[in-house]
Parts: C-alpha cells; sequence; structure tokens
C-alpha cells in the first residue's frame, strides 16, 4: 500500500497532525514505537511499530512512494536522523519525488 504522508511520532504533536489528516481525508500512515500511543485515534489510522530511525521502518511504511514525511519527535536529534534517511530514500534512481 502506497501513502501521501508518514506521520512519525503519535505523542501530543503527532495527534494533533493525526486528527487533522483525519479531518481531511488523507491518505497517511502513523509510526511509533509505542503502540499504546495510537489508542483513542480513529480506527481507521494505519499504525505501524517500530521506530523511524531504522531504515527498515521507513521501509515499511512506504518512504519511497511517500510524497511526505512529518516529524513529530520531542528532540531535534530524531527529526534530523529521519529526515536524513528520507532524503537517502528519495535521492535513489529509482524515486523521482523531491524531498521538501
Amino acid at each position: 500500500m502506497v501513502f501521501q504522508l508518514i506521520i512519525c511520532g503519535a505523542g501530543k504533536t503527532g495527534k494533533y497532525v493525526i486528527s487533522e489528516l483525519v479531518k481531511a481525508k488523507e491518505d497517511f500512515v502513523v509510526a511509533d514505537t509505542d503502540p499504546e500511543k495510537i489508542k483513542g485515534l480513529s480506527p481507521n489510522v494505519i499504525f505501524i511499530e517500530g521506530d523511524v530511525t531504522h531504515d527498515s521502518v521507513l521501509r515499511d511504511a512506504g518512504i519511497e512512494k511517500a510524497k511526505g514525511l512529518v516529524a513529530t519527535f520531542p528532540t531535534d536529534a530524531k527529526k534530523h536522523l529521519s529526515g536524513c534517511y528520507c532524503k537517502e530514500f528519495k535521492s535513489q534512481p529509482e524515486n523521482n519525488n523531491p524531498v521538501s
């Protein structure tokens, strides 16, 4: 399955982003290390358990075809690392979508 957006983190900020995307009927997937964080959200939200600083989790989320990634982590280090992975995937020859 291909998702337009990957939401990294389902904490306070992530939940806000998720609720807005649900209202807008956007196509997205959420990745977080804690499956408890997804409780209470729309039952239609697709969740991947894992750390997005591991490329296998981003691959599972469909980073190769996604239009964007929203990093909602509390630390800049994780945001930066997930952004680097995203850029790496998008710069591979079979992926022509620019990272914004």
